[in-house]
């Protein structure tokens, strides 16, 4: 298509979704029909007037771009919601001033919806198309990996883009003009608001702020733009794992918005989730919230995601957040009571584990704390746990704050009590040195914190290799994900040990934007030690038998 064309086209797309939209032939949410009558109530008022050269001028713009599709560079084609997208944002103008409406856009989406492509051509139009002097076109990511990414994909477009690889260069999270007498630049940023006071962009792309608990860098930015005429920050978001979020709070904002409760006009919303009532095992639903399905993402991937969903509570969490775009709290419990109570009715005879491989995992906490230390068997289909906990001698903290009283389990020899004040390391060690006398202990994982009086003993005195275990999503994913499965297949046994089931039940996960999991102590209810030295007793298991037992699939 020639230019002419590709205009052309894109507004018979988006006039054909429109249509779709109001005729019931696109499948919609309640959010989007409202989106679509502010826009034609727009068009009636008298303080407003689309511009729609301004509209042409984005679109003559992607005209220009070459994407990563289908792993072959070919012509950037906006899809409809996209089109739609566009038209607002750049398109209405007020009469009085001559500036543009909106100041700011939310776009909330399920993940694999577009968003890193129409996010670079944004931002790339920001730089080098939207009239700006001295531009700048910020894009800012939650982490420097995140924004890495998003810069190798703008630097792919340059290369496969005549136009823009004439005119821009690319340099270390940075794309500016090679004529140096044109100022300004496109920068990819992670988000930090003590770092931003210094920029005034023109054009601001923020990805992913499901991940940001307050507004800072959202206010700072808004700051930097009062001093540009028509400045854009668009926010585009999944939802999350918490309800206390930028995101969460620009996604009930913008409902009040649509459904006109708010007057609030520097505001675009298009909000793709669900509608209430609909039943999210329904995939003829799933549209709604993955208003690409079909382009960017197929239903058989989705399909998948819901089957491996359907028992796992992490599973079901990360589907229905990332692929819905529902948001869930962390802070319900990990694992149903129903089925955790079942891995803790059988008495194990440890006696018939002796001499036997197994992996240990301790979880040193602070001195006046508890103390775990777990050792994993693996035994056929089945995986057992011995868990021991330490305590040091301190009445004040026996009454816990959810008000389980631990005394009676310290009076059972369910937690092992110091002579001390403090953790008694020396007790630990001749516990240690007495348990590989018994069992094969074959490696130990250990968090870092803590660790410097008793880890270096251990390993050369008592001869177990020990490994230090990273205390991140990343890292507690694959063996918490792991354990999950064997508890809910009834293959996970931790004997009759109500500490273990206590600790178990004060866990809250954490859960990063990439979907991986930790357990997040500062918010559990209680202790939660146990589960975390159990959890690094599986990790040694898994690794050391990674070349016999498939996890992927867990992870």
């Amino acid at each position: 298509m020639d230019k002419d064309q590709y205009i052309a086209y894109l507004w018979e797309v988006l006039e054909e979704w429109l249509d779709g939209v109001e005729t019931g032939a696109v499948l919609a949410n309640v959010y989007i029909k409202q989106a679509i009558k502010r826009f034609k109530k727009d068009l009636l008022r008298e303080d407003l007037y689309l511009d729609t050269d301004k509209v042409n001028k984005v679109f003559t713009f992607f005209w220009y771009l070459r994407i990563n599709k289908d792993n072959h560079y070919q012509q950037f084609t906006p899809l409809p919601f996209q089109i739609f997208i566009v038209l607002n944002i750049f398109g209405f103008y007020w009469k009085e001033s001559k500036r543009r409406r909106y100041r700011y856009a939310y776009l909330f989406t399920a993940r694999k919806s577009g968003k890193t492509t129409f996010a670079a051509a944004l931002q790339l139009y920001g730089l080098a198309a939207d009239g700006v002097v001295d531009p700048q076109s910020l894009l800012l990511a939650n982490s420097r990996e995140q924004a890495s990414i998003a810069l190798s994909y703008m630097i792919g477009i340059i290369s496969k883009s005549i136009a823009l690889r004439k005119r821009l260069e690319t340099q270390r999270y940075l794309i500016r003009f090679k004529d140096r007498a044109r100022g300004g630049y496109s920068k990819i940023l992670a988000s930090n608001a003590s770092r931003l006071d210094g920029y005034s962009p023109n054009m601001v792309l923020i990805d992913e702020v499901h991940a940001m608990q307050n507004h800072d860098i959202f206010n700072v930015l808004k700051s930097g733009t009062l001093a540009r005429e028509n400045p854009l920050i668009v926010i585009i978001s999944t939802a999350g794992f918490s309800t206390s979020s930028l995101a969460f709070d620009l996604f009930e904002t913008g409902k009040k918005t649509l459904n006109e409760e708010i007057d609030d006009d520097s505001f675009f919303y298009m909000l793709f989730t669900l509608d209430d009532g609909d039943d999210w095992k329904d995939p003829d639903c799933w549209i709604k919230a993955n208003p690409s399905l079909g382009e960017t993402i197929d239903i058989g991937d989705l399909l998948i995601e819901f089957n491996q969903s359907k028992n796992l509570p992490t599973q079901l969490n990360n589907f229905l957040t990332k692929n819905l775009n529902i948001f869930t709290n962390e802070g319900e419990q990990w694992i149903a009571e129903e089925t955790l109570k079942k891995c803790f009715e059988e008495d194990v005879d440890w006696s018939r584990f002796k001499g036997k491989r197994c992996y240990a995992g301790i979880d040193l906490s602070s001195t006046r704390d508890l103390t775990a230390l777990s050792l994993t068997f693996r035994e056929d289909d089945n995986i057992y746990t011995k868990t021991i906990f330490f305590a040091a001698k301190n009445p004040s903290k026996r009454i816990r704050k959810n008000g389980i009283d631990i005394l009676p389990w310290i009076r059972e020899g369910l937690i092992i009590e110091s002579q001390t004040s403090t953790i008694d390391y020396d007790l630990l060690f001749k516990y240690i040195a007495k348990l590989k006398e018994e069992y094969n202990i074959e490696i130990l994982y250990y968090d870092k914190f803590n660790s410097a009086m008793l880890i270096p003993r251990i390993q050369s005195e008592i001869g177990i290799i020990c490994t230090s275990f990273d205390q991140t999503a990343k890292r507690f994913n694959e063996p918490l994900k792991y354990l999950e499965k064997l508890i809910y297949d009834g293959n996970w046994k931790g004997d009759k040990n109500p500490v273990l089931l206590w600790n178990f039940r004060n866990v809250v996960l954490y859960v990063d934007g990439n979907g991986n999991i930790k357990i997040i102590k500062n918010k559990s209810l209680d202790s939660v030690d146990g589960v975390v030295s159990l959890t690094m007793s599986i990790a040694a298991l898994i690794d050391s038998e990674s070349a016999k037992v498939d996890v992927s699939i867990y992870s």
